[in-house]
């Protein structure tokens, strides 16, 4: 990891938040999905609903997604939320 590099993790985040701040000190863009019931206390609201909160010593961007998944072969959509 340098930085500017980006990279994507599917990871449960109570194992990996060591992980996370040693990635985030090289200066690369982080991007984790974490399980919707994650507790993650808002430090400030975004003006996008968005919000900022802590984990571990870092300070994330908290977006949560609802993702809708359609193909031809499902009878209907399944609905995911982030």
């Amino acid at each position: 990891m340098r930085p500017a590099s980006r990279s994507f993790a599917r990871q449960r985040l109570g194992a990996a938040t060591d992980l996370l701040n040693h990635l985030a000190a090289t200066g690369a863009d982080l991007l984790v999905r974490c399980k919707s019931g994650r507790n993650l206390p808002a430090l400030a609201r975004c003006r996008d609903g968005s919000r900022l909160a802590r984990l571990g010593a870092l300070t994330v961007h908290v977006i949560d997604a609802e993702i809708i998944i359609r193909t031809p072969r499902a009878a209907g959509p399944a609905t995911t939320g982030y």
